[in-house]
């Protein structure tokens, strides 16, 4: 979901590209861009996690490492809060082969930043991809970083925590909220379908749980914002800038659906499935809960 911070010489503007129609995304560009830097670096063979390590450490169910920022209670305008959005908000990509040709593929998902120190959040499905030899991530001013650790994983909630190369530099981080209830107002930054920065605004239509065999199903949170695929792991804001959720999957509901496989037709609803931030807390063993 990314989108580059206008640099201008001597001076760092906080207008992202797709903000204003003077300085709109140029999304072949940006999706291109990431496409050759996580290519090139699978391709030398000397990506600081290479698939075999990242499987295994998917494995990992919690972590010490997060050092997360107090929640906010400033209400912020739409316009501030894409420019926050932006910078916090990175684009995966990981680097893959197909049985077809000799060329490398990407697979683009996003994450957004919660430590300064370079720890990000994304969904277990992309950090456990079964394919893939490089995976990095671009920030919204171009800059490419390879995924050098696997921190935290479940795949049942779909959520993961990993680390990124930083080279010492402190990231823009955004706080993570555990208290908004269903009613609450969100914004989603994500990049439906090789469409970077997209902000969709909605509300917390309501927390399920999942019904599986003995009742201990995920929770999820379900939003009426628009995401697509492409949008994985993207952010859920509420109006100050703090996350609630990630992005994770959608599910269709259609008037008829054959009882005997076949195409179901007449779409009726799409249901926006995310990840709260309770899970993303479940993860570390240091973290507490950010309230209001």
């Amino acid at each position: 979901m990314k989108f580059s911070l206008l640099l201008l010489p001597g001076l760092a503007i906080a207008a992202p590209f797709g903000s204003t129609a003077e300085h709109p995304i140029d999304d072949a560009k940006i999706f291109q861009r990431l496409d050759r830097e996580v290519g090139a670096l699978a391709e030398s063979g000397k990506a600081p996690l290479g698939r075999e390590e990242r499987l295994k450490q998917v494995a990992r169910r919690t972590t010490t490492v997060p050092k997360l920022l107090p929640a906010s209670s400033n209400i912020l305008s739409k316009e501030d809060l894409y420019t926050r959005a932006a910078a916090s908000t990175v684009l995966f990509g990981t680097a893959f082969k197909c049985d077809k040709c000799t060329r490398w593929h990407s697979a683009m998902a996003s994450g957004v930043i919660i430590d300064p120190s370079g720890i990000v959040v994304t969904n277990y499905h992309v950090a456990g991809a079964a394919k893939g030899d490089a995976m990095g991530v671009m920030l919204s001013d171009g800059t490419f970083l390879a995924v050098t650790e696997i921190l935290a994983a479940d795949q049942k909630q779909d959520v993961a925590i990993v680390r990124i190369q930083t080279g010492g530099k402190a990231l823009p981080a955004l706080p993570v909220r555990t208290d908004l209830r269903a009613g609450g107002d969100i914004l989603c930054m994500s990049n439906p379908d090789n469409c970077a920065g997209y902000l969709s605004e909605g509300i917390v239509a309501r927390y399920n749980r999942e019904s599986r065999p003995g009742g201990n199903g995920p929770v999820w949170m379900q939003i009426t914002a628009d995401f697509a695929k492409g949008s994985s792991g993207g952010p859920i804001l509420d109006r100050s800038g703090n996350v609630v959720g990630i992005v994770s999957s959608t599910s269709s509901v259609y008037y008829d659906e054959p009882k005997n496989g076949g195409q179901p037709n007449n779409l009726q609803m799409v249901r926006h499935n995310c990840v709260p931030s309770t899970a993303i807390l479940g993860l570390t063993q240091e973290a507490k809960p950010a309230g209001r």
